[in-house]
């Protein structure tokens, strides 16, 4: 089911979805709009213990969602990957980033 969501989401910001065995299962986010119907936004985390980086990838929001909306799933999206991170005990958390507007939200979190 959430792959489904994503795989639209990627789709119609022209993205390639990446195939779903490549999804880690343990570490995948949703973020979830307060009435729990909504979904907002996704993105993956990858790592392992005693592995000091980590890879946050696959990020990507609902495309019908507002600006204030986006902000605060991201948000919420890139706080809960850092908290899972160094729960795990990864201090350092990587994303390859060419998408323009997600460069310039990942600067404000800096």
């Amino acid at each position: 089911k959430h792959f489904n969501i994503c795989e639209s989401w990627w789709e119609h910001y022209g993205w390639v979805a990446p195939p779903i065995d490549m999804l880690n299962k343990g570490h995948g986010f949703i973020v979830l709009h307060k009435d729990k119907e909504t979904y907002l936004a996704a993105g993956w985390l990858y790592g392992g213990e005693g592995i000091p980086l980590s890879v946050f990838e696959w990020v990507v929001r609902n495309p019908e969602i507002d600006k204030k909306q986006s902000f605060y799933a991201l948000s919420m999206l890139y706080s809960e990957a850092e908290k899972r991170a160094k729960e795990m005990g990864i201090p350092y958390m990587f994303q390859y980033l060419e998408h323009k507007k997600l460069i310039e939200f990942v600067k404000l979190r800096v």
